[in-house]
């Protein structure tokens, strides 16, 4: 495998932008510390990348995108509002998406330090090994789009509201009747403020939370995090509790599809039997077959003001202080969702086969 300047970092006990400014020859770096990653650099016979080497002193134009799955139309439609916000501005842009990252191989890590890009952008945070280090070292702009950073690490983000915007999903329910209220979250962090959300929600309508209705879509080693598949097992699991809901909030579309197919196997009728809420409005969710009522994100807007924050950090031409922007999401009521007429009792209890 190629020798990367991740493994020369590691060699020689220094962080990846150190090694960048050898190789950049710049002068903050001590001469001790200077010789102990060009030893490392002999060792391991390291080579730049030829565009790594044609770059130095000089931007690749580039901005590197890191997305948790790209098999999640969310991630693969907030990549594309980068693209092509960035591609406006003369730049072009590099996907890493982490569903493929080896252990010890985070390629995103290598984007900037080697020159085929100018900063990066994520769309989730990397559970990566090293990256909290890595990322308060580094010495380029970073920024996060759909989530926001940990509050120690100093980077621009765009965000939207999601306990607010979940809470928003909730009170619609109640007001249709519903008191029975269920909730499938994927088994990210990334899901927390969604639950807290779906916990507001419920105390903000005088209603106790049932435990028993919260259930964790787990994922296998070769879905999505945020799986379809996940949520049909995460439905399957939440119609066999007793007392089973009239309503489903999903914390995610794609997540809301396989809660979908569960509940047709089950013979509930959407909404009539159940009404059914997501959180994203990815493309799939307007289609007429599926009418998911759903939280939007607004993805194309959220990309451009990313990349606005990037670009403005990298001219560099005044102080730069990180920058929060935080948008308030909209409910999008379609046929997913109606008053409730009863609960599923109905419903035969005996789950079908899992797929």
């Amino acid at each position: 495998m190629r020798v990367t300047i991740w493994d020369v970092a590691r060699e020689a006990n220094v962080s990846k932008s150190t090694v960048s400014n050898v190789l950049r020859g710049k002068p903050i770096v001590t001469e001790a510390t200077r010789q102990a990653v060009l030893k490392a650099i002999d060792r391991l016979a390291y080579r730049p990348s030829a565009a790594a080497r044609s770059l130095v002193g000089r931007r690749a134009h580039v901005l590197g995108v890191v997305v948790t799955d790209i098999r999640n139309p969310f991630f693969g439609e907030v990549a594309h509002a980068i693209a092509e916000a960035a591609g406006r501005a003369g730049y072009g842009t590099i996907l890493s998406d982490l569903s493929m990252t080896r252990p010890g191989g985070a390629s995103f890590l290598d984007l900037v330090p080697e020159g085929r890009a100018d900063a990066l952008v994520f769309a989730a945070w990397p559970n990566v090994p090293d990256t909290d280090r890595y990322l308060a070292e580094a010495d380029f702009p970073i920024a996060f789009v759909g989530c926001r950073p940990p509050s120690d690490l100093a980077a621009d983000w765009v965000a939207v509201d999601e306990l607010g915007g979940v809470a928003t999903a909730i009170r619609h329910l109640v007001e249709l009747g519903h008191r029975r209220i269920g909730c499938i979250a994927s088994a990210e962090d990334a899901a927390a403020d969604r639950i807290a959300g779906y916990r507001a929600g419920l105390a903000a309508a005088g209603i106790a939370v049932d435990e028993s209705l919260i259930v964790r879509a787990e994922a296998t080693e070769h879905e999505a995090d945020f799986g379809s598949l996940a949520g049909y097992r995460a439905a399957n699991r939440l119609l066999a509790v007793r007392g089973r809901p009239s309503a489903i909030f999903a914390s995610d579309d794609f997540l809301a599809l396989g809660v979908m197919q569960a509940l047709e196997e089950h013979g509930a009728m959407v909404p009539g039997d159940v009404s059914l809420v997501g959180f994203d409005d990815i493309q799939f969710a307007g289609l007429s077959r599926i009418g998911l009522t759903t939280v939007c994100q607004p993805r194309a807007f959220m990309g451009q003001q990313v990349v606005q924050l990037v670009l403005k950090r990298l001219k560099g031409t005044e102080p730069w202080e990180p920058t929060g922007i935080l948008l308030q999401p909209s409910l999008v009521v379609r046929s997913s969702t109606g008053p409730c007429r009863s609960t599923l009792e109905t419903i035969p209890a005996a789950a079908p086969s899992e797929a």
